[in-house]
């Protein structure tokens, strides 16, 4: 399955920004264990990563560990977020 197919209502689901795989939502850890022991070895949080974390749909190289999900669906992450907490 691509991720961009991927289609969940659960709001702890995310995408590891490397390789597209459905991880826990979480900004703080937006890649899987194995991208991470990669990504570990030179631990630049701005280097361009391939996929937001937030849809899973390719980033074309706009998100990294520092900046995970994609501007255009930052303000849905936002609203999305905002009405988890009000809960």
């Amino acid at each position: 399955i691509k991720p961009s197919n991927v289609k969940s209502n659960d709001k702890s689901v995310g995408f590891c920004i490397r390789t597209g795989a459905q991880i826990p939502f979480n900004v703080e850890k937006p890649l899987s264990p194995d991208a991470y022991k990669k990504w570990s070895i030179h631990a630049d949080p701005d280097y361009p990563e391939k996929f937001c974390h937030f849809s899973g749909e390719p980033s074309n190289k706009e998100t990294s560990f520092k900046k995970p999900i994609l501007k255009k669906n930052i303000e849905q992450y936002i609203q999305k977020n905002s009405r988890l907490t009000k809960n």
